[in-house]
């Protein structure tokens, strides 16, 4: 039911929605005053959630600072890294990379730099609809095809979201004894305060974390053109306020 919930929340955290509620408002309203403030509202909305600027300084906050390299402890036992990085088209064959794509991107590297010993990959199947294969398992077969052994991926394919992830993969280090070992948490910056106190919750003491796929001042600001509206600006918001609604109903549902 949660599962369902939160899926059904996404339409209502995004800007654009609320935007469109207000021109709503204002077309069908025959108050004349509640349709002025409804389109001024709508308009302001609009600008403020277009302005780089202004994403930029709110994402700067909310997202944990990105972690050199150097300043990882030279060796851990397991990379975890949290689903959300692709979707797969069965007909072509072949996995379709999303933006947080680098979460696999920076464990594959700090696998390759021996870094960490072992890659585990946590992400089930997450859709509400439609039956597709769990993302664990051919994430799993991209990193064989590239190289890495088989022995040296470890997957969780039952996950539907973050409390999951962190559930299911606490069940597996459990089951194999391994909650005396160090890890490195991989996930998106704007993903890393969720998913690591979840990882807390679940009863995770040993491990790091490592933001990647950081957003906050990945959108450069053009001076001049500063008062300019950005549609991928507006886009990007969805990322954040998704986030915080996901915070509170993790609260609430005692997930954190």
């Amino acid at each position: 039911m949660f599962f369902v919930l939160s899926k059904i929340l996404v339409y209502f955290t995004h800007p654009y929605t609320w935007i469109l509620t207000f021109l709503f408002i204002a077309l069908f309203t025959k108050k004349a005053k509640l349709k002025r403030i409804s389109i001024i509202i709508s308009i302001v909305l609009a600008f403020l959630f277009s302005e780089t600027i202004i994403f930029n300084a709110f994402m700067d906050w909310w997202e944990p600072d990105a972690k050199p390299i150097s300043e990882l402890d030279k060796k851990y036992d397991f990379a975890v890294v949290l689903g959300g990085i692709a979707s797969y088209d069965s007909k072509a064959g072949k996995i379709i990379p999303r933006y947080a794509a680098d979460r696999l991107i920076q464990a594959v590297k700090l696998y390759k730099k021996k870094i960490v010993k072992k890659i585990l990959i946590s992400g089930g199947a997450a859709s509400l609809f439609i039956d597709v294969k769990p993302e664990a398992d051919f994430l799993k077969k991209y990193l064989i095809d590239i190289g890495i052994p088989e022995k040296d991926i470890i997957i969780e394919n039952k996950s539907k979201n973050t409390y999951e992830n962190a559930v299911f993969t606490y069940q597996i280090f459990k089951k194999n004894n391994w909650l005396n070992k160090k890890f490195l948490l991989i996930t998106s910056a704007f993903h890393m305060r969720r998913a690591e106190a979840c990882f807390k919750k679940a009863g995770f003491r040993n491990f790091d974390t490592f933001p990647v796929d950081q957003y906050g001042g990945k959108l450069n600001v053009d001076y001049h053109l500063l008062l300019l509206p950005k549609a991928e600006v507006l886009a990007y918001w969805n990322i954040l306020t998704k986030e915080w609604v996901g915070m509170i109903m993790y609260k609430i549902a005692g997930y954190i």
